[in-house]
């Protein structure tokens, strides 16, 4: 009884339904209030908000594919990317549209069923995208080396095979989540004076509380473990190592929050803060991810400029993507300073950067220059490289 009446209120049923929810469960009463409390000035704030989000992760995932997505990591982001994108739709978009005019379940059912299916779909599988993403970060760092093993090739076929088909049950075989413009908030019941277990799903609180319980202690001892090999790693793996910590302890915060606030949620009825509240924690969850990857991740930022700006204009504005790049731009500085030393004393005719001895200009006029030795090639290359 408990999967079939778990079936008859996923989106599944739905579409072979001739595109109507379950009525037993879904049915709108004749006498239900359709005009509700707006949200003029917070719906706004949400539009605008999930409109600039969802155009940065459209730009991250961009960044990401450049990078040609050969390694779990840009994998998984750019999957998580995906999911924050459909999310951001629903609990930001969509949320501050039908805030702001006073609309909720009952006055457009099917689309606010079919919304909060891919809403609620799309947060199911980043929940355990985000945890693997922190654990491949972790080996990444040489922490649970243990775990490395199932990013390899045959194990890691296997992770994204249950991920795919996690993916495919959170979509279409779990009830959805539906808006309430009273509360400003996506819930599973409809509030139309159904009984509420209808809609309760075992599967989503067992991975809001998996969620919860999980990725903060990782995190915790992600961080433990790196400041405790600070002196142990590379300046640039420890460098590397803290951005990496930056960016998932941004996702996961926010992740964990909303997990732990919607699921409280499902069994109690708190004040209308706590509803909105939620609603920001999933809002700032599905849109840390971009944020985090153009402030924390040196890659997205230079892929960005890589695929937005031409080579002739990040060398103007000296915003150089390569380490060749910035060798070029750096001599171009340099000669330019040469230059101009030549046209305030020109009598000094280069000699301080060709390493020959200085001894006078009247000297310099008659003496014949000999080729600087292959050392000191060597010393002023890498002088003008450095300097």
């Amino acid at each position: 009884m408990f999967n079939a009446t778990l079936f008859m209120t996923s989106l599944s049923f739905f579409l072979i339904n001739d595109m109507t929810p379950w009525k037993d469960a879904y049915e709108c009463p004749a006498n239900v209030r359709v005009f509700n409390e707006t949200w003029p000035t917070i719906g706004v704030i949400f539009l605008v908000y999930g409109i600039l989000l969802v155009v940065l992760n459209i730009f991250c995932s961009i960044a990401i594919i450049y990078t040609k997505c050969t390694h779990p990591s840009t994998q998984l982001m750019l999957f998580l990317s995906i999911l924050d994108i459909i999310q951001l739709a629903v609990n930001s978009i969509l949320t501050g549209f039908l805030g702001r005019e006073g609309l909720s379940y009952c006055n457009h059912p099917k689309l606010i069923f079919i919304a909060g299916a891919l809403g609620n779909g799309a947060w199911l599988t980043a929940s355990p995208t985000c945890i693997l993403l922190t654990l491949e970060r972790m080996t990444e760092a040489e922490v649970l080396l243990r775990v490395k093993r199932i990013f390899k090739d045959g194990s890691y076929f296997i992770v994204l095979f249950c991920l795919f088909v996690w993916t495919i049950y959170s979509f279409l075989f779990t009830s959805p989540a539906l808006f309430s413009s009273n509360h400003l908030c996506w819930l599973y019941n409809p509030l139309i004076g159904k009984d509420p277990l209808i809609y309760w799903s075992f599967l989503h609180t067992v991975n809001n509380s998996v969620m919860t319980i999980v990725i903060i202690p990782l995190n915790l001892y992600f961080a433990f473990h790196l400041f405790r090999k600070r002196y142990v790693l590379s300046q640039w793996s420890y460098k590397s190592a803290r951005q990496i910590i930056g960016q998932t302890l941004i996702l996961s915060v926010f992740h964990s929050s909303a997990a732990f606030i919607y699921e409280i949620m499902q069994f109690i009825s708190p004040g209308p803060g706590f509803y909105i509240a939620g609603q920001i924690a999933w809002s700032l969850s599905s849109g840390s991810a971009g944020v985090s990857y153009i402030l924390l991740n040196k890659t997205i930022r230079h892929n960005l400029k890589k695929v937005f700006l031409s080579k002739a204009i990040r060398s103007r504005c000296g915003l150089c993507c390569y380490a060749t790049e910035e060798l070029v731009a750096e001599n171009v500085r340099k000669m330019a300073q040469m230059n101009d030393m030549q046209q305030i004393a020109p009598f000094w005719d280069g000699e301080i950067f060709n390493g020959g001895n200085n001894q006078g200009h009247d000297n310099q006029n008659n003496a014949i220059k000999e080729p600087a030795p292959q050392g000191a090639q060597v010393a002023q290359s890498n002088f003008v490289t450095l300097f």
